[in-house]
């Protein structure tokens, strides 16, 4: 008989700790494994102490970093108080160290990934206070995760006897003077003396860690736990123990993380992070957690760079020249040539635009940049030659700055393609009007010129690619088809590989629409049609010189051995760069490389991607909300605006929470990972909201009581991919839903708890989204593409009055509470109409309210809400809006492949 706890199957026991006993289970209604904590009875019976453990677990739930392992949720199973977490395969670090010191590229590589992980989480004040290397789990893939972060602090301690090995843990949110908490090998001094500590604690536990990986030995021990925290405190770490070879970058950063008093020690983390960049060891093996000290070496690459091509590019390079480096001008073919890079910088006035798509491209010789860039609510087109002291704008005109870009160079550098939102056009780089090569539906999603005579392009979010002469345009080839059977949703990206005989592309799964984590690379072979998976687990890829594939993860760039030939992929990726702009709901990468081996990308920010919640009143001014930042989604205000319903995560794989104003709570009201768009009942009693399950291909309404009490009533289930856009006072639901889950999204209204079925208001083969029902119940609003572009229109719930509201473009439409007004988004443009509801209706002219709105690229699209009480908005907002939105700057990296040579 199949052991279970509440939903989850449970397939064998991990372990056991002071934090409590560890199963292997399996989620089946995700299909997914999960490691699930069963918490000691003294937490889960007491109610404050599982009361902070909560707040905590919340914390960290709304944590999402590729380094650190996810906290799925705290629930009661069975009466049974559980954390349901991300099941990480691999092996601990501990059990790595068992055969003595590591690699130094295995040190490196691993340690640079804890700090990533560090680092995003002390920027969002949450605190590990008990790392070790039993925390630390390196996946078959190099991948590694840190666990338990943020949880020790509000378990039940440990005895001393365990307190060697096991983690000793106290209640409150911060520790009290006269507790020891953490494990005592790793402790910093201050932990040891039982003194309040913060994140420079983690920062000592790091670099004891960092010790142990490069000598085999802890730098601080005894043969009870008072002799190893009497030696913490007092003794001075035994420094002629250190490799005699070890990088002096390696010895100071040591120093710095080992420092006793707390103030002088290494204050960030990030810091860290930067001096293993540079500690990197020149001839090392290639981290594989399952070789061990043995790993395969590899030696750094043969292949010519022509550096002096780039210096004249910019004043950075330059200073490089001048600083001792113009040796290269006369010995470009060495192969020791060193990591050069510098920033390049946009025209004045203008800055990229970092979402939706690409805004960078570089030509295969690395002679040429071409770049997107905003100025004034314009989008243009720019290219900087080598040769040429400056960025000049071609002659082209891009109508819609959202819609508009998708640029790929042609294999001879001499011709630019590009999209307006409506067309995909091409240039000449060297005068000449464009050329309209074929027509693409809103939100293309990448071209690539194959070879001189053919462009590959993704026309639309859920199209498969299609293929267009490059020469004189004509009727597009459909190239590929999105297959729902294959889990499926959308083909794009793509870029071509040498010789143009191949095409690479990502393939966004059905089961996550507004995520690219477990995304595809897959290759297309032009003549045959034949396609083979390469990565999973990837997105945006790109060929580079000398073997390698170029893909994003995450917010980071890494590099794997790729033979274009056979199509293969070899070894583990290899991290090239940490932070990279990306955008999590499109999979596009801010990055481009060339045949010469240069690398363009625009750096991207620590906390990308994550979001906050404000308050923005008429006049614009912000008061932010006191939450941790998260993927926050869809918020909804009840009647009263005392509370707000929000979803965190993606569509369909995040949860509702509600946010109570007055007490400053946040709870969550679904726990199944399923859930989108909440939307609060007339009486502010209940929530609906849909749920999604890709496994059985059909979405529910539900109705949930807003407190959390009694169990989820299903009101209506459709065969349809569906999102809830309104409900109407008479139990009328406004639905948006795709089509067999990959076709156009279409409006929808549905009787609730009647059994009556879905009516389709708006046409099957255009794209409407976002339907909002008006206070009175008998007017609806949308957007919807029927021009080409997204526009606001109202109608009747009947069906019937269709009337254009916007101009210029608009989506996102919401009612003001007294309906005589609706408010809709263009780009980062808050606008209202005056609108008078009747028997027949009355538009007025839109006129701008506000600046400062953010582009969620969702399928619902809902960025904000409008408070029923007082007409001000609930906004979401990105936490580093400044950093993640534009830039007026791009890196350009000569010779990374040596950094990446040097990393195995």
């Amino acid at each position: 008989m199949t052991e279970r706890l509440g939903p989850y199957e449970i397939r064998s026991r991990l372990g056991a700790g002071g934090m409590g006993t560890v199963y292997l289970g399996h989620d089946a209604r995700l299909n997914r494994d999960v490691a699930i904590k069963v918490l000691p009875e003294a937490t889960a019976a007491d109610p404050d102490r599982l009361a902070r453990f909560t707040r905590e677990a919340q914390a960290l739930a709304a944590l999402n970093h590729p380094n650190i392992a996810h906290v799925y949720g705290l629930e009661d199973l069975n009466g049974t108080a559980a954390l349901v977490m991300e099941y990480v395969p691999g092996r601990t670090l501990e059990a790595m160290l068992t055969g003595g010191p590591l690699p130094a590229a295995d040190v490196v590589a691993i340690a640079r990934q804890i700090a990533q992980g560090f680092e995003a989480a002390h920027e969002r004040g949450i605190v590990h206070r008990d790392l070790k290397p039993a925390n630390v789990i390196v996946e078959p893939d190099g991948q590694v995760k840190v666990l338990d972060f943020g949880l020790a602090k509000d378990l039940a301690a440990a005895s001393n006897a365990d307190l060697m090995n096991s983690p000793t843990m106290l209640s409150p949110v911060m520790t009290v003077q006269g507790v020891i908490l953490g494990t005592a090998a790793y402790m910093s001094p201050e932990q040891a003396r039982g003194r309040i500590v913060d994140k420079r604690s983690d920062v000592w536990s790091f670099g004891v860690i960092l010790w142990e990986m490069l000598t085999g030995r802890r730098p601080f021990g005894g043969e009870t736990v008072t002799d190893t925290l009497a030696a913490i405190i007092g003794a001075d770490p035994p420094w002629m123990e250190l490799p005699a070879d070890m990088p002096e970058a390696l010895r100071h950063l040591l120093r710095r993380c080992l420092e006793k008093d707390p103030h002088q020690r290494l204050r960030d983390i990030g810091e860290a992070r930067i001096a293993l960049d540079e500690a990197a060891p020149s001839k090392t093996g290639a981290l594989d957690p399952a070789a061990g000290r043995d790993a395969g070496r590899r030696s750094p690459s043969t292949r010519t760079t022509a550096v002096w091509r780039w210096l004249p590019w910019g004043v950075a390079a330059l200073a490089l020249l001048l600083a001792g480096v113009s040796t290269l001008l006369t010995s470009a073919g060495a192969t020791d040539a060193p990591l050069m890079a510098f920033d390049m910088t946009t025209p004045a006035g203008t800055a990229l635009r970092l979402t939706e798509r690409p805004a960078i491209e570089i030509t295969a010789d690395g002679r040429t940049v071409a770049f997107t860039a905003i100025s004034n609510d314009t989008l243009g087109l720019y290219i900087r030659r080598r040769q040429e002291p400056d960025a000049r704008a071609l002659p082209v005109r891009i109508g819609n700055i959202r819609q508009g870009g998708d640029i790929a160079f042609s294999p001879d550098g001499r011709n630019l393609a590009f999209t307006d939102g409506t067309s995909l056009m091409k240039v000449p780089l060297d005068g000449g009007p464009p050329v309209r090569l074929a027509s693409v539906l809103s939100g293309t999603r990448g071209v690539a010129w194959a070879d001189d005579r053919t462009i590959v392009f993704s026309p639309s979010p859920r199209a498969g690619l299609m293929v267009v002469d490059a020469a004189g345009g004509g009727a597009p080839r459909q190239l590929t088809d999105v297959s729902a059977a294959l889990n499926e949703r959308t083909h794009r990206w793509p870029a071509p590989l040498p010789g143009g005989k191949a095409i690479l592309f990502t393939v966004g799964e059905l089961d996550s629409p507004d995520s690219y984590d477990d995304a595809g690379i897959d290759a297309l072979v032009l003549a045959t049609g034949e396609r083979k998976r390469l990565v999973t687990g990837a997105s945006f890829a790109r060929y580079a010189p000398g073997g390698k594939l170029i893909i994003a993860r995450g917010p980071s760039l890494y590099a794997v051995d790729f033979d274009p030939e056979g199509l293969t992929i070899s070894g583990a990726p290899v991290l090239v760069v940490p932070r990279v702009a990306t955008d999590p709901n499109t999979g596009a990468a801010q990055f481009s490389v060339a045949q010469d081996g240069t690398l363009i990308y625009v750096n991207g920010a620590p906390s990308a991607g994550l979001r906050r919640l404000v308050w923005v009143d008429q006049a614009g001014a912000v008061q932010p909300i006191d939450l941790t930042p998260a993927v926050f989604n869809d918020p909804s205000i009840a009647p009263d605006g005392s509370r707000a319903a929000v979803l965190v995560g993606p569509l369909g794989q995040g949860d509702i929470w509600i946010y109570d104003f007055r007490q400053t709570t946040f709870t969550r009201l679904t726990t199944d990972g399923l859930s989108a768009t909440p939307v609060w009942s007339a009486d502010g009693r209940s929530v609906y909201y849909a749920s999604i399950d890709t496994s059985t291909r059909e979405s529910a309404v539900v109705r949930r009581n807003a407190d959390g009490s009694g169990a989820p009533e299903r009101l209506a289930t459709l065969p349809l991919r569906t999102y809830i856009g309104s409900i109407a006072g008479g139990g009328t639901a406004a639905l948006g839903a795709a089509n067999n889950w990959i076709g156009s999204f279409n409006v929808f209204r549905i009787p609730l708890g009647s059994g009556g079925e879905a009516v389709r208001l708006t046409e099957p083969d255009v794209q409407t989204y976002a339907a909002t029902i008006s206070p009175n119940g008998q007017w609806m609003a949308f957007a919807s593409e029927q021009t080409g572009r997204r526009e606001v229109y109202v109608q009747s719930l009947a069906g019937h009055g269709r009337r254009l509201v916007s101009t210029g473009g608009g989506e996102e439409p919401h009612w003001s509470p007294d309906g005589r007004a609706l408010y809709y988004r263009v780009d980062d443009r808050l606008m209202m109409v005056p609108i008078e509801l009747g028997p027949s209706l009355s538009v007025g002219k839109p006129a701008l309210l506000l600046r400062g709105l953010y582009d969620l690229q969702s399928e619902t699209g809902q960025s904000y809400a409008v408070d029923p009480r007082s007409g001000r908005f609930l906004m979401i907002r990105l936490v580093a809006e400044a950093n993640t939105q534009t830039s007026d700057s791009f890196r350009v990296s000569l010779n990374w492949a040596r950094q990446l040579n040097a990393a195995r």
